[in-house]
């Protein structure tokens, strides 16, 4: 998705259309379950609880990219990895390297 339809995406889930609502479920999923996959492998009991996190993450990064990112050079999903990445980290007391 390009940096400018997340922005389009992102202002109509805000105005509450549904449609954008259904999408953005869709990308905060599929980018979570990447991101849980990082510090749980999916057996682990952990995995849904990170996924959990990691979704949560991504709708909190929202209202911040509009207040900090003025000129919007990084796309939504950059911006919302670091949050969703903090609050699995945050909220299951967990840390791991990106060399690991």
């Amino acid at each position: 998705m390009t940096k400018e339809k997340e922005i389009k995406l992102l202002k109509d889930y805000k105005k509450g259309d549904r449609e954008a609502t259904d999408k953005l479920g869709t990308e905060a999923t599929r980018l979570g379950l990447a991101i849980a996959g990082f510090y749980y492998k999916k057996p682990s009991k952990k995995y849904p609880e990170a996924v959990y996190h990691a979704v949560s993450g991504f709708y909190e990064a929202i209202s911040p990219y509009f207040k900090n990112s003025r000129d919007k050079t990084d796309k939504f999903t950059t911006y919302a990895t670091w949050f969703m990445r903090k609050n699995i980290e945050d909220k299951m007391n967990t840390t791991k390297k990106l060399t690991e």
